[in-house]
Protein backbone atom coordinates (compact mmCIF):
# COMPACT_ATOMS: atom_id res chain seq x y z
CA UNK A 1 0.00 0.00 0.00
CA UNK A 2 2.76 2.68 0.73
CA UNK A 3 4.01 2.16 -3.26
CA UNK A 4 0.36 3.00 -4.37
CA UNK A 5 0.21 6.43 -2.08
CA UNK A 6 3.86 7.33 -3.42
CA UNK A 7 3.03 6.53 -6.92
CA UNK A 8 -0.62 8.46 -6.34
CA UNK A 9 1.28 11.44 -4.77
CA UNK A 10 3.41 11.53 -8.00
CA UNK A 11 0.45 11.58 -9.81
CA UNK A 12 -1.21 14.38 -8.15
CA UNK A 13 2.54 16.39 -8.22
CA UNK A 14 2.46 16.02 -11.62
CA UNK A 15 -1.37 17.00 -12.30
CA UNK A 16 -0.99 19.87 -10.43
CA UNK A 17 1.34 21.42 -12.99
CA UNK A 18 -2.04 21.67 -15.25
CA UNK A 19 -3.77 24.40 -15.93
CA UNK A 20 -7.07 22.06 -16.66
CA UNK A 21 -9.02 21.07 -13.89
CA UNK A 22 -9.60 18.00 -15.35
CA UNK A 23 -6.07 16.30 -16.07
CA UNK A 24 -6.50 12.70 -17.91
CA UNK A 25 -3.96 9.99 -16.14
CA UNK A 26 -3.18 6.91 -17.79
CA UNK A 27 -0.43 4.03 -16.40
CA UNK A 28 2.62 2.71 -17.51
CA UNK A 29 5.33 1.14 -16.82
CA UNK A 30 5.77 -2.11 -14.60
CA UNK A 31 4.83 -1.65 -11.27
CA UNK A 32 2.14 0.91 -12.05
CA UNK A 33 0.35 -1.84 -14.15
CA UNK A 34 1.13 -4.82 -12.14
CA UNK A 35 -2.91 -5.71 -11.71
CA UNK A 36 -2.85 -5.49 -7.91
CA UNK A 37 -1.19 -2.32 -7.89
CA UNK A 38 -3.07 -1.01 -11.01
CA UNK A 39 -6.68 -1.68 -9.03
CA UNK A 40 -4.78 0.03 -5.78
CA UNK A 41 -3.67 2.78 -7.80
CA UNK A 42 -7.43 3.19 -9.80
CA UNK A 43 -9.52 2.58 -6.33
CA UNK A 44 -6.95 5.83 -5.21
CA UNK A 45 -7.78 7.72 -8.36
CA UNK A 46 -11.51 7.85 -7.56
CA UNK A 47 -11.20 9.31 -4.09
CA UNK A 48 -8.58 11.07 -4.40
CA UNK A 49 -8.96 14.50 -2.91
CA UNK A 50 -5.97 16.68 -5.34
CA UNK A 51 -6.62 20.02 -6.05
CA UNK A 52 -7.52 18.45 -9.90
CA UNK A 53 -9.71 15.78 -11.12
CA UNK A 54 -8.07 12.90 -12.41
CA UNK A 55 -9.64 11.27 -15.03
CA UNK A 56 -8.44 7.69 -15.71
CA UNK A 57 -7.78 6.53 -19.16
CA UNK A 58 -6.45 3.19 -21.08
CA UNK A 59 -3.33 4.51 -22.78
CA UNK A 60 -3.65 4.20 -26.79
CA UNK A 61 -0.02 4.50 -27.39
CA UNK A 62 2.75 2.97 -25.61
CA UNK A 63 4.64 5.90 -23.62
CA UNK A 64 7.85 6.41 -25.99
CA UNK A 65 4.75 6.69 -29.12
CA UNK A 66 2.93 9.30 -27.15
CA UNK A 67 5.99 11.44 -26.11
CA UNK A 68 6.27 11.80 -29.86
CA UNK A 69 2.48 12.81 -30.14
CA UNK A 70 3.18 15.38 -27.75
CA UNK A 71 6.62 16.41 -29.19
CA UNK A 72 4.85 16.90 -32.35
CA UNK A 73 1.84 18.85 -30.79
CA UNK A 74 4.94 20.96 -28.89
CA UNK A 75 5.79 22.06 -32.19
CA UNK A 76 2.15 23.58 -33.40
CA UNK A 77 1.91 21.01 -35.95
CA UNK A 78 -1.06 18.63 -35.75
CA UNK A 79 -0.24 14.74 -36.16
CA UNK A 80 -1.48 12.80 -38.90
CA UNK A 81 -4.71 10.91 -37.81
CA UNK A 82 -4.04 8.12 -40.19
CA UNK A 83 -0.21 7.69 -38.59
CA UNK A 84 -2.18 8.10 -34.79
CA UNK A 85 -4.10 4.98 -36.31
CA UNK A 86 -1.68 2.84 -37.83
CA UNK A 87 0.22 3.39 -34.44
CA UNK A 88 -2.57 2.50 -32.39
CA UNK A 89 -3.26 -0.44 -34.32
CA UNK A 90 0.41 -1.44 -34.00
CA UNK A 91 0.38 -0.82 -30.02
CA UNK A 92 -2.66 -3.14 -30.43
CA UNK A 93 -1.68 -5.98 -31.78
CA UNK A 94 1.73 -6.23 -29.33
Amino acid sequence: MFWVNIRLIGIELVASLFEADDVPVSLIAGVATAEPVRQMLLEKLKTSESMKKLIYHEPQLPPVLGAVDYGIMEFGMTPERDVLEKWKRGFQEL
